[in-house]
Parts: structure tokens; C-alpha cells; sequence
């Protein structure tokens, strides 16, 4: 069986390293694009530069100001941090059925 060197392994090295990035770039591009769009002060998603010149919290602002968005947030969190709950009622609940003595 035929040895491979070792520049053949730090290209298949690389070769990864690079689809890895390529990979990491494509994933987080569409986060980073829309993050800044939040913060750019034109109305338009697909106008707005991918790093704004003069970044603005006014969206921000105008969702705590005219929405209950704090509110759903803690509500969030009270659902997240909660113990699970059971949805199916106590076996004490349930409808006994009726034994009979006799078989039947």
C-alpha cells in the first residue's frame, strides 16, 4: 500500500479549511445582511447597503414603543425556563371502568 506525503495531506487539509469558510461565509451572510438592513434608515430591505453609513436604532425603537415586544419576550423566557409540563390529565382522573365480579 502506497504511502501518501505529507503535502498531499496539507492540501486535502486546506482543500476542507476553505470549504469550511466558503460554508461558514454562505451561512452567516443572510444574518449579517439583515442585521444591518435593522439598522439602516431606509424603508426598502433590498436598497439599504450591507454596512449602513449612518446606522440608526429608530426601528428598533419604533418595535418597544408601538408593540408589546418586552412582553413577548418575557413570556418567551417564562416559557423557556419553565419545567415541562404533562398535557395528559392525572391517571386519578381518568374514568375508572367498572369491574365485574363475573367474568363474562
Amino acid at each position: 500500500m502506497r504511502r501518501r506525503s505529507r503535502s498531499t495531506f496539507g492540501v486535502v487539509a486546506m482543500g476542507k479549511r476553505l470549504v469550511l469558510i466558503v460554508a461558514v461565509v454562505v451561512t452567516l451572510l443572510p444574518l449579517v445582511w439583515i442585521v444591518s438592513a435593522s439598522f439602516s434608515a431606509q424603508a426598502s430591505l433590498f436598497a439599504a447597503p450591507l454596512f449602513p453609513h449612518e446606522p440608526t436604532f429608530a426601528h428598533y425603537i419604533k418595535l418597544v414603543e408601538d408593540t408589546k415586544f418586552l412582553r413577548w419576550v418575557l413570556n418567551s423566557l417564562i416559557e423557556g425556563c419553565a419545567p415541562p409540563r404533562v398535557c395528559s390529565p392525572p391517571s386519578s382522573a381518568r374514568r375508572a371502568r367498572p369491574r365485574s365480579s363475573r367474568c363474562t
